[in-house]
């Protein structure tokens, strides 16, 4: 330090023979805390990595499995085993009044309204409604727990983690139904220690509450084809390339139409069917469809109705024909009368008869 305070005195380029000496000080101390933070940040990388690769977590979001076959209902209707709001909420699980809490909702406007039975509009003049924000906002609670409970049970018992199929049937068997509901099959717990998952789904096949929905035996039978090839058991391809819903479960020939069976009229189990028919209008409340050019569905019948001529008189029947909205009598012999009796009945258009038979493919 002596010589160097020397030099400066004796010389002119002191101060700048300074500024040289502290920016290459500086220079050193930044490279030095670079370095340090890399390698604070590679170590920190490198452990994600191994926690990731210890737990054998992967990242699987059940939402789309969850939501093909759940209804949404933004008002309370008994279903199955429950009383289910939204997104197949279950109002009557153990922490539905803490989840409404977070809401801001008190769950007694829920139960003291008007409870829905089976299918049909909600009247929320008399019954509690959620807001779509709502709905949404408490199907992703239910998915997070639903999704810790599973994991947190296969982690416990099973090593290594399942594939994304078989976790997400578990998550969505476990948000409709709670997971004390699989704890309970038999042997349920030793299947999944021991990857026997088509042991486990048909341990699930043969409980009572399995069989009263229309989604807890496709979701077991999804479990049953367990992780080997699963690529080739997801989607869907030729012959039947066109998917229903957003999981690849159900599948339908190109030239055919998606339909949903009505939650009342379910068969086997089954969340959809296909319509022989391209581009037709599926029929919910009788499980048939009809074609584009005739996309009025006439009620409970096997009839379908163009548009301009919605009314259908005696449907079901070989009399069936259709009548236009300005001549809604039905007067038989394929005539239409208008509630104007000054106006003279005219011809209706006969109506073409709906497809009603089901075709189940998997």
């Amino acid at each position: 330090m002596k010589s160097r305070m020397y030099v400066c005195a004796q010389t002119k380029y002191c101060v700048a023979d300074s500024q040289i000496y502290n920016q290459s000080l500086l220079r050193h101390i930044l490279n030095r805390s670079i370095n340090i933070e890399v390698k604070m940040f590679a170590s920190f990388a490198l452990f994600v990595v191994f926690l990731g690769s210890a737990t054998g977590a992967e990242d699987c979001n059940p939402k789309a499995v969850i939501k093909t076959w759940q209804t949404h209902s933004p008002c309370a209707r008994r279903e199955g085993l429950g009383v289910r709001i939204g997104h197949g909420y279950n109002i009557n699980l153990p922490h539905a009044n803490g989840d409404f809490a977070v809401l801001g909702i008190d769950p007694i406007d829920i139960r003291k309204g008007v409870i829905m039975q089976g299918p049909g509009e909600c009247h929320c003049t008399q019954s509690f409604c959620l807001t779509p924000e709502q709905s949404e906002r408490l199907f992703q609670i239910n998915v997070d727990r639903a999704q810790k409970q599973i994991l947190s049970l296969i982690r416990s018992i099973s090593s290594p983690m399942p594939c994304c199929d078989i976790q997400n049937s578990l998550t969505a068997l476990t948000f409709t139904f709670g997971i004390d509901f699989i704890k309970r099959v038999p042997d349920a717990l030793s299947h999944i220690n021991n990857g026997q998952w088509q042991k486990l789904g048909t341990a699930l096949l043969m409980q009572n509450w399995c069989t009263v929905t229309d989604h807890c035996s496709p979701l077991a039978e999804r479990i049953m084809n367990g992780c080997s090839d699963v690529a080739d058991n997801l989607g869907c391809s030729p012959p039947t390339p066109k998917a229903c819903d957003p999981a690849g479960q159900y599948c339908c020939a190109a030239n055919n139409t998606c339909c949903r069976y009505s939650v009342s009229q379910s068969i086997r189990n089954q969340a959809y069917w296909c319509c022989p028919l391209n581009g037709a209008v599926c029929c919910l409340s009788s499980n048939s469809c009809c074609p584009k050019q005739y996309p009025v569905c006439c009620g409970n019948t096997n009839s379908c109705c163009l548009v301009k001529y919605p009314v259908c008189c005696f449907p079901g029947t070989s009399q069936a024909y259709c009548c236009a909205a300005s001549s809604p009598v039905c007067l038989g012999a394929r005539h239409c009368g208008s509630l104007d009796p000054n106006v003279k009945p005219v011809l209706g258009k006969v109506n073409k008869a709906n497809q009603h038979q089901p075709e189940i493919v998997h």
